[in-house]
């Protein structure tokens, strides 16, 4: 005869599961499915009770810290997707996914500090730089704190971990600003291919990244009804908040040179694609006439690396910086520094909402006119030698 199933254990006819029933803290009737084994079953329903009278007695918290990384991983992904760009969405999603694979815990409650910086230790010795190993480490504290603020879980077991220096030898990968004659001699190689290559130009994907520092995603979003014009009549390109990394709409202004050429690049377009390009249609499409996105990212960087080599620029410089297609964003920015503008106005161009990321790591100091601002202050000055 077989052994009577403990109270709260059911066995549905026909069915291969065992069920737990319970009354939740509302007190509701529940229904749980559990294992097709009844040992197993008979386990779980013992722990499902422990934390029904954990939480009876007001101990719910010790409870959500049994809350698995990979559920609140699931949950704070869902939560995130509603509020950043697609792109942001999928670089925090690779980043927890591989930081959640070092992790020697699946549960929070067996997660430390400890833990963390461990994995930290594991990125670097693995070749990735300061700043990435930061950025990935944020992503899961940022993923605790979410998770202790919706209730989530009990506490976040992450501390405030320092950052690792990112300035310096720190920042591996030094990206190359362009001077003024390397950027007018990468524009005339890039028309020069062109003209070799027919098909949609590809030109002013060059002089758009360099004159405006937008990130890519941001660019390849761009539409001809977001090119307008200021009150005091200074024409703008206007990045949508839904393609905006920050979420915030952003209007930058445009020099003449860069307008003009855009409206060439509209009318190339429409000769290439033999039709007038609409206000809704994309301002950078592909050689073969696709319309630019982030699926073909990956693209655009041999296509610049054939145009650095045409234009006889060198793609490592004596300093070890790399030249690269990213690096347009880090010239725009260095270049407005040259001009004098200031840190605040550049960060704001720039989409930064922290002036240090501008200052130390899109602005090149070295170029900066340091030595004509010193003469300036002594030619203010006065002499008053009898």
């Amino acid at each position: 005869m077989p052994k009577k199933l403990p109270t709260g254990l059911i066995r549905r006819t026909g069915r291969e599961r065992y069920y737990a029933v319970f009354n939740d803290g509302t007190g509701r009737r529940r229904q749980k499915a559990h294992s097709r084994d009844r040992g197993v079953s008979e386990q779980m329903l013992r722990e499902l009770q422990r934390q029904l009278d954990l939480k009876s007695v007001g101990l719910g918290d010790l409870v959500a810290q049994e809350t698995t990384l990979a559920d609140v991983e699931k949950s704070y992904l869902c939560d995130l997707k509603t509020r950043v760009t697609p792109a942001h969405h999928g670089n925090v999603l690779a980043a927890l996914k591989e930081i959640l694979n070092m992790l020697p815990v699946r549960r929070v409650a067996g997660l430390d500090t400890d833990h963390v910086l461990e994995v930290r230790r594991k990125l670097v010795e693995g070749g990735q730089d300061h700043r990435t190993a930061n950025k990935k480490i944020g992503h899961l504290q940022s993923m605790m704190r979410w998770a202790e603020k919706t209730r989530l879980i009990g506490r976040s077991p992450l501390g405030q971990i320092q950052k690792l220096p990112e300035t310096g030898s720190h920042f591996r990968r030094c990206r190359r600003r362009l001077t003024r004659d390397e950027l007018a001699s990468l524009i005339e190689a890039a028309h020069q291919l062109d003209e070799l290559r027919g098909g949609v130009p590809q030109a002013i994907l060059i002089e758009l990244m360099a004159g405006t520092g937008f990130r890519v995603s941001e660019a390849f979003s761009l539409c001809w009804r977001d090119l307008g014009k200021s009150p005091d009549g200074t024409h703008t390109l206007t990045v949508r908040a839904a393609f905006a990394k920050t979420r915030r709409e952003r209007t930058t202004p445009i020099h003449e040179q860069l307008h003009s050429s855009l409206l060439r690049h509209r009318s190339n377009l429409g000769h290439a694609t033999r039709r007038i390009p609409a206000e809704k249609d994309r301002i950078l499409w592909t050689r073969q006439g696709i319309p630019w996105s982030d699926s073909y990212q990956g693209n655009a960087l041999p296509w610049f690396d054939g145009v650095r080599r045409t234009s006889g620029i060198p793609e490592v410089g004596a300093d070890g910086s790399t030249l690269d297609f990213y690096g347009l964003r880090h010239t725009y920015c260095t270049l407005l520094a040259e001009a004098g503008v200031s840190l605040e106005i550049r960060a704001d161009l720039m989409g930064h909402s922290d002036v240090q990321l501008t200052r130390e790591i899109y602005t090149e100091h070295e170029r900066l006119p340091w030595a004509a601002a010193i003469r300036s202050l002594q030619a203010r000055g006065t002499d008053r030698r009898s």
